[in-house]
């Protein structure tokens, strides 16, 4: 049955690898679904947990949808034409489909957020302003690897202008969260950022955001939160 499914993979051009590492990584497929077929419940669940990966990885990897479920498809086509299967064979040729699709799905899914998180990570605005401050603007999401991002290319513009006052917005990006105020907190606590002063504007609801640094011990003599960057930029100039 492998060497039928190799040649068929081949004959539909959807090999996702070289034949011999396909028939390393697939052969042990057929031992599962053969016991799956005769009711071995965890010969079948291994055997869709390897289904799962495999579809995750290539879906990860950019591998087209089509040629993904295809493997799959044309294995249950080889059973089907040798004749009639059990019930339970076929059964699980049907979750196999369903589970490589899925799979498939979220692995793409998944490439397509890491791009999306490395560009907003290296392309959200970052700029000087007036020689007074350094300002960045948070886009996208709070997530740890954004946050991170934007608070150290502050800091270091910061640190390269000679200027003392760092400045994120967070209109662009959700409510902020634990994770964030928890970086604050990182930064009110670093004696070697001690020269900065923060202030975060855009915030949705800037009491709920004190009282949650409160919370946490942030020393708001560091700290200054606004509802909106205008009202930074009036008071800054006044």
């Amino acid at each position: 049955m492998l060497a039928e499914w190799m040649t068929a993979l081949t004959a539909a051009r959807v090999l996702t690898d070289t034949k011999e590492a396909l028939e390393a990584q697939l052969g042990p497929w057929l031992n599962a679904l053969e016991a799956a077929g005769a009711g071995d419940e965890p010969a079948k669940s291994e055997l869709l947990r390897l289904v799962a990966l495999y579809g995750r990885a290539l879906g990860a990897e950019g591998k087209p949808a089509s040629a993904t479920v295809l493997q799959v498809a044309l294995l249950d086509r080889l059973y089907r034409n040798r004749g009639p299967i059990s019930d339970r064979l076929s059964a699980t040729l049907d979750e196999m489909l369903r589970v490589i699709a899925d799979a498939h799905d979220l692995g793409a899914t998944q490439r397509l957020r890491q791009r999306n998180v490395r560009a907003l990570r290296e392309s959200s605005p970052v700029f000087r302003w007036a020689d007074r401050a350094v300002i960045g603007f948070l886009i996208g999401g709070m997530e740890a690897e954004l946050v991170d991002a934007m608070f150290g290319r502050v800091l270091r513009e910061c640190a390269g202008a000679g200027v003392d006052h760092a400045v994120i917005d967070v209109f662009g990006a959700p409510p902020d969260d634990d994770l964030f105020h928890h970086t604050i907190r990182g930064f009110a606590d670093a004696k070697e950022l001690s020269r900065y002063h923060l202030t975060v504007t855009g915030l949705r609801n800037p009491e709920a955001t004190r009282r949650a640094l409160d919370q946490l011990g942030v020393d708001r003599r560091r700290v200054t939160l606004l509802p909106d960057l205008q009202r930074y930029l009036s008071d800054s100039t006044s």
